[in-house]
């Protein structure tokens, strides 16, 4: 399991409600069911993951985000950029 950042080393923690579309909720369903975890650990992964760069190594998230900054795309942009790369990288070597 990896290390927790330091700033999540707490037990504090805020309640939100939030309507999700169904498609979604049975993706984070489905996802719990898989994972044999809660609905709120899976949200609360996703949610940390997204946030923390998928716990890279800093030096891979600091040249990420400079190559991100300097496409001028935002996070969910960019993660499809990358994706698509290297799907394309994929495909090529076919």
């Amino acid at each position: 399991m990896p290390k927790r950042p330091p700033d999540e080393l707490t037990d504090e923690a805020t309640t939100y409600s939030v309507r999700v579309p169904v498609f979604l909720a049975k993706k984070i369903e489905a996802e719990a069911d898989e994972s044999n975890r809660s609905v709120s650990v899976v949200v609360r992964d996703i949610l940390r993951e997204w946030f923390n760069h998928m716990t890279l190594p800093r030096t891979v998230v600091e040249s990420l985000e400079a190559d991100r900054a300097r496409m001028k795309l935002d996070r969910a942009s960019y993660i499809r950029e990358v994706l698509h790369q290297h799907y394309m990288s994929l495909a090529s070597k076919r």
